[in-house]
């Protein structure tokens, strides 16, 4: 007889918990081999990334999604809930827009003709949803929330011990035959010399595009031999990416984790701000984070390259009551998930993090136990990566302590920030001509004879070349997607 009423008890105990908002942070789909530059997605790719759009659509945004977030707009987007982020890099950028196009696809059926003056109406090509994606500028400092490796000294140093190490010189000398049997289809492209497990990376990479997309290479490489050049691709960029005993290898994941709360953050405290925020980036972020957050001592599985068009989410959660006001920030928790590839089968799958085995952390503890391996100001960066004004030339206006939103990962809504940015951009570039002009001086790009380009968040699709650490330990110009 007491049944019915501990059930109703029950429900006034656990109330049902309603996400506030998610942080996404995608890689592209299927690329162009990264020998051959600019690199772009493929028609696959690009049905890869806009498939990933279209899950977290059904998600988090539809009506009747299982983790709708709480008051977003659908079946039409509200723009100041959604925010996009994405390197200024051809790859990434066409990565953000189909990813957008499946977040809110078109709707071709309801667009509103526009009514002119003459009488006549005008349809909306298409139907499609147009969501502002902001794109970051290598050599803006908005870039190394996404690149925290590009141009980082500290990062680019620390990865060049790994091939001095023992690990790295074992694998050489056991894999040099397996490499030495793909010599026939990697002629012409790599030097003899450089068949081996210092370029496991660019080897998986050429023959795994190719195994996809060239009848040739597929004849001639078998799925086993495929699996294992990219188990030792995995081990090759995860030394790179992460090392216990010297931090500095996972640098890059300082400045995204720094990102990522500042998202969080203008979600759980601004009634009306960005609800779903996404980031577009490349693997060694995914690894670098992997390894802080201590993912890899749950299984070895982490250490592997993700998927195309992998995903992870950051949930904004409360059991608190929601109306109209926003939960005390007391009563949020996050939650992790991982994503592997956009298969209709992959699983969105939570994972508790630093070892904690609970997968809901308090916003507190996130902030400060994820948030201890937080860079927030691009003053941080410069300084952490001992960075000159040579390699990133914002770097002596971020260490004045110049507080503009284009230098604090927790700055104001995007669209101040670039108000804010360009006056600052426009004070700078006109004290440096008049002295470049007074000096008799012509401003070029650095290694280019074209007139210089003043940092700049707006989307110009052109790939950037970076410089990275190759894998027989230089520095080479290489582009981590």
């Amino acid at each position: 007889m007491f049944a019915p009423l501990l059930l109703l008890l029950a429900a006034h105990c656990v109330a049902a918990e309603t996400v506030l908002g998610v942080v996404v942070f995608t890689r592209h789909g299927d690329r162009s081999s990264k020998l051959f530059n600019p690199t772009h997605l493929t028609t696959l790719g690009l049905n890869q990334v806009q498939q990933s759009g279209t899950f977290y659509h059904s998600t988090y945004i539809a009506d009747g999604a299982p983790k709708q977030i709480f008051n977003i707009s659908t079946p039409n987007p509200n723009p100041n809930q959604v925010a996009a982020f994405t390197p200024d890099e051809q790859t990434l950028y066409s990565t953000g827009y189909a990813f957008l196009q499946g977040l809110y696809p078109p709707r071709p059926q309801e667009s509103t003709p526009e009514l002119l003056t003459n009488g006549s109406t005008v349809q909306p090509p298409f139907g499609y949803n147009y969501l502002t994606l902001h794109g970051e500028n290598a050599d803006a400092p908005e870039s190394i929330w996404l690149k925290g490796d590009v141009a980082c000294p500290t990062y680019l140093n620390a990865a060049k011990t790994y091939p001095q190490s023992a690990d790295f010189k074992a694998l050489t000398a056991s894999t040099q035959s397996f490499y030495q049997s793909f010599a026939p289809l990697l002629s012409g492209l790599f030097k003899d010399s450089d068949i081996g497990f210092s370029m496991a990376y660019s080897i998986f990479d050429y023959l795994n595009v190719g195994f996809v997309h060239n009848e040739t290479i597929r004849a001639n490489v078998t799925p086993d031999q495929l699996f294992q050049l990219r188990t030792l691709a995995d081990a090759h960029e995860w030394a790179l990416a992460f090392n216990e005993s010297q931090p500095e290898r996972s640098l890059p994941a300082q400045p995204f984790i720094g990102k990522v709360i500042a998202q969080l953050n203008q979600t759980i405290t601004a009634p009306s701000s960005t609800k779903f925020s996404l980031l577009v980036g490349s693997y060694i972020t995914f690894q670098a984070f992997f390894g802080v957050a201590g993912l890899q001592k749950l299984s070895g599985d982490w250490i592997g390259l993700p998927d195309y068009a992998s995903t992870i989410a950051f949930e904004a959660v409360t059991n608190a009551s929601v109306t109209d006001s926003l939960p005390s920030p007391d009563d949020v928790s996050i939650r992790f998930l991982f994503r592997n590839g956009s298969a209709p089968t992959a699983p969105l799958t939570p994972f508790p993090l630093l070892g904690t085995g609970n997968e809901l952390m308090s916003w507190a503890d996130f902030q400060s136990k994820i948030g201890g391996n937080q860079i927030v100001t691009a003053s941080q960066w410069c300084t952490a990566c001992h960075t000159n004004s040579t390699a990133q030339p914002f770097c002596p206006m971020a260490q004045q302590n110049v507080t503009t939103a284009s230098f604090n990962a927790t700055g104001m809504k995007p669209a101040v920030a670039g108000v804010v940015g360009a006056m600052v951009t426009l004070g700078v570039a006109a004290l440096v001509i008049l002295l470049a002009a007074l000096l008799g001086l012509r401003l070029v790009r650095r290694g280019s004879t074209q007139p210089a380009v003043l940092p700049t968040t707006q989307a110009h699709q052109v790939p950037i070349m970076t410089k990275e650490v190759s894998h027989d330990g230089s520095s080479a110009a290489r582009t981590m997607l």
